[in-house]
């Protein structure tokens, strides 16, 4: 009885940590501390201290760690880390190269998440159940910046706490972060997780039900257009995982009935009320808000293809790369644009490390795209168009890699490792 008692003990712990670990990603406000002008977070923080508890606890197996990252992503780290000889080369200046120096670190650690998370796949779910608390945390932060904003008052909370200059704030317009820095960060979390929970969890009890509606609330109260990935990805998971006729089900009629029964209830009762015309038209702003964030050929839009363009007219130059986390300081010197930022990350890789880089990044992904696919599991199908989302929102917005990115990754590579061992 004592060594059941102990091996459960055991088995609550790393599962503790992951659940833990997940619930670390929700957000990207909160930092422990600062160095310089690098703020790491929490899931940063998190990931070390993790990382080291493994090796503490010799539950890193090397030789399985490096059989499940893959050849292509291994080469994508040695670009990375080789990168440094092209940024000294590019700027002949040593004092810029601290730059290069705080960006191996950042990704340093983001690898170490992805450690975590092979390390410990098999408490995987433990580790979506934190991402969907994470959900939750930030859907009622949302709502409750809804209310602040709605009464006038500018929600300043956090920014007060933890202040940084790319802190979005609701003063003028009304866009909901959460947890996030940015509206747009949050939408690309949870387009990076959501599949990923239906495919794990499912959606047969009512919290897991409700947890999807907290998420699409947080995507519809954010006005961004990143938030369109995210339900792409929602659709295409249910057109991968089943036909859609399948789900036309006699109990989803029911629910579908009462849905209707219950708005038409609603109108004929409320028809003239002014909070009907003002959820109306609240509803009809922040459509059209979403609709302009995702509208190309709108004026904040048309600025960032302007910076794209800028960045790929440099890439001949820079053919194999300028040095990883040196393009803001390629693009300060070599461009005329009032922002040093691309607003893509694929392009933005592509000028630190060169398309040869990038194309061994893109194939590791793609790669654990196809395994996951050829699984046609629930919790398979669920990482491959997660995984999916990503590079969509790496290729359209500025998505860089963080520690929620290299923990669907890890996901995805465990499961690729998993088909690979089942065709031996």
């Amino acid at each position: 009885m004592l060594v059941e008692e102990n091996q459960m003990e055991k088995k609550g712990v790393p599962a503790l940590l992951m659940t833990i670990l997940g619930l670390s990603l929700a957000g990207n406000i909160v930092y422990l501390f600062t160095v310089g002008s690098t703020h790491f977070t929490v899931a940063e923080i998190y990931s070390v201290l993790l990382f080291l508890y493994l090796i503490a606890t010799k539950r890193i197996d090397w030789y399985r760690i490096a059989s499940v990252i893959g050849i292509e992503f291994q080469l994508f780290c040695v670009i990375i880390i080789m990168s440094g000889i092209f940024a000294f080369i590019t700027f002949m200046n040593v004092g810029l190269i601290y730059r290069y120096v705080v960006g191996i670190i950042s990704f340093a650690i983001c690898c170490t998440t992805l450690i975590d998370v092979i390390s410990l796949f098999e408490y995987r779910q433990h580790f979506i159940r934190g991402c969907a608390i994470g959900v939750i945390i930030n859907s009622v932060i949302c709502i409750i910046q809804y209310v602040f904003y709605q009464r006038g008052i500018p929600f300043t909370f956090l920014y007060n706490l933890f202040q940084q200059e790319s802190f979005h704030l609701n003063v003028y317009n009304f866009c909901a972060q959460g947890l996030f820095l940015e509206p747009s960060h949050m939408d690309q979390y949870l387009a990076s997780i959501i599949t990923v929970f239906i495919g794990m969890i499912g959606l047969k009890k009512i919290g897991d039900k409700i947890v999807l509606v907290l998420a699409l609330t947080c995507c519809a109260l954010s006005t961004s257009g990143t938030a369109a990935v995210a339900l792409v990805g929602l659709i295409l998971y249910f057109i991968i995982k089943k036909p859609l006729g399948r789900y036309v089900s006699r109990s989803g009629f029911v629910f579908f009935c009462f849905i209707l029964i219950g708005c038409l209830i609603l109108y004929v009762f409320f028809a003239n009320s002014s909070m009907l015309d003002s959820i109306a038209k609240n509803l009809s702003e922040y459509i059209k808000l979403a609709s302009e964030g995702s509208n190309i050929a709108d004026s904040s839009n048309l600025e960032r293809v302007k910076s794209m363009n800028a960045a790929m007219s440099l890439i001949p130059q820079n053919p194999l790369g300028c040095g990883w986390n040196m393009v803001h300081t390629l693009l300060q010197q070599k461009t005329n644009l009032g922002t040093a930022s691309a607003f893509c990350d694929m392009l933005e890789m592509i000028l630190e490390i060169g398309i040869l880089g990038v194309g061994f990044y893109i194939a590791s992904a793609v790669k654990s795209i196809i395994a996951c696919l050829r699984l046609k599991s629930s919790e398979s199908i669920g990482v491959a168009v997660a995984i999916f989302c990503i590079l969509i929102m790496e290729t359209l917005a500025d998505y860089a890699i963080s520690p929620c990115i290299m923990s669907v990754l890890a996901l995805g590579m465990c499961l690729r490792y998993q088909h690979n061992l089942e065709k031996l």
